[in-house]
């Protein structure tokens, strides 16, 4: 009897062995795959790239989905200090990314609007990320894609701050 349950406890030890190594590979895999998409690296993928933070791209995609959006609703969803925001968004000024202009929809308000430069940045970007999450797929079949898709957004469903 002694014997089948130090088998039985040899076994659940191999199988944790097995699961352990199968978590730090799918661990090790996931931070290769996002530490070569991290956005303040994506400069290293395009010369339109350099120079902008991760910030202001961030600021260039609210602005471009929603181009009557007020600093302050900005600095809300960014969740940063009046001072930051402005320091931001100067700089973009600067860059040629942006401008600031009287909000059409509270004109006590301002907000940003996009130039041709930061409409351009925001393709690139757009361009940029697509060309990795393609390079990603490459190597799989159809099936393989699928499957891996459906894998992936099980899993961010299930994704809780905190391992809630």
């Amino acid at each position: 009897m002694e014997m089948a349950g130090m088998g039985k406890t040899g076994e659940s030890g191999a199988v944790n062995a097995l699961h352990d190594e199968h978590i730090y590979m799918t661990v090790k895999s996931l931070l290769t795959i996002l530490n070569k998409m991290r956005s303040d690296r994506l400069e290293t993928w395009s010369d339109k790239l350099k120079g902008i933070s991760k910030m202001e791209l961030h600021i260039l995609l609210l602005v471009q989905a929603q181009p009557d959006i007020v600093l302050g609703e900005i600095k809300d969803r960014l969740d940063v200090p009046n001072s930051t925001l402005t320091g931001v968004i100067d700089r973009m000024e600067k860059q040629g990314l942006a401008r600031r202009t009287i909000s059409p929809r509270d004109r006590r308000s301002y907000g940003l609007e996009l130039t041709e430069k930061g409409k351009e940045v925001r393709k690139e970007h757009d361009r940029i990320l697509l060309m990795l999450a393609s390079n990603m797929l490459d190597p799989l079949d159809d099936r393989e894609r699928t499957t891996f898709i459906r894998l992936l957004s099980k899993i961010a469903d299930n994704m809780h701050p905190g391992g809630e």
